[in-house]
C-alpha cells in the first residue's frame, strides 16, 4: 500500500511539474509577444508627429462632445486645436518609448475622457496615419489604431506621470489636466 501511495505522489508531482513548465513556457511566449516590435504603436509608417493641445473652451457646454482632434474622416479639426508642437526625432523616440512600454498602461477604463492633448502621426503625403488623444484627468487614452501593448488605453499612475513630464519637457501646457 505504501508503494501505491508513493507512486501516486510521484505521479502528482510529475503532473504538477509539467503544469508549471507549461505555464512558464506560456508566460515566456507572452513576454516574447509583448517584445515584438511589430506590435508597437503607431503600427503605421509615419514621417512627422505633431502634438496638439485642445482649445480651453472646447469642452464647455454647447460645444458638444469632442474626444479627438481628428474627425471621423481622419482630418484635423482646426477649431479644436489651440496650439501645435512639431516633434523632433529625439522627442518622437521618447514618445514612442513611453507609448510602447507596457508599464505605461494598466487594464481598465475610466470615467470622464476629456482629452486636452493629442499626437497625430502623418505620412510623407501629409495624410494622418494614426492619432492618440490623452486625458490626464482620468488617465485614459484613445487611439485610431491601438497597439496591444496599450491594453485598453488606461494610463498607469506612473505612465500618467511620464506623459505629464513629457508634455512639460516639450513645452505643452497641461492646464485643465492636473
Amino acid at each position: 500500500m505504501k508503494n501505491l501511495y508513493l507512486i501516486l505522489v510521484l505521479i502528482g508531482l510529475t503532473v504538477n511539474l509539467k503544469a508549471q513548465l507549461d505555464w512558464k513556457a506560456e508566460m515566456d511566449s507572452i513576454k516574447n509577444l509583448w517584445n515584438n516590435s511589430e506590435l508597437n504603436f503607431p503600427a503605421t509608417k509615419f514621417n512627422t508627429v505633431i502634438g496638439y493641445t485642445f482649445n480651453k473652451g472646447i469642452h464647455e457646454e454647447g460645444y458638444g462632445e469632442v474626444h479627438s482632434v481628428i474627425d471621423k474622416d481622419g482630418n484635423v479639426i482646426e477649431s479644436v486645436s489651440a496650439k501645435t508642437f512639431k516633434l523632433n526625432q529625439p522627442q518622437i523616440d521618447r514618445l514612442l518609448l513611453i507609448l510602447n512600454d507596457t508599464n505605461t498602461f494598466r487594464w481598465g477604463e475610466s470615467g470622464c475622457f476629456i482629452p486636452h492633448h493629442s499626437f497625430v502621426f502623418y505620412d510623407s503625403e501629409n495624410q494622418v496615419t494614426n492619432c492618440i488623444d490623452i486625458c490626464l484627468l482620468c488617465s485614459q487614452t484613445d487611439a485610431m489604431k491601438y497597439s496591444p501593448k496599450m491594453r485598453y488605453g488606461a494610463l498607469h499612475p506612473k505612465g500618467r506621470e511620464k506623459m505629464k513630464q513629457f508634455f512639460l519637457d516639450i513645452g505643452m501646457p497641461i492646464e485643465g489636466n492636473r
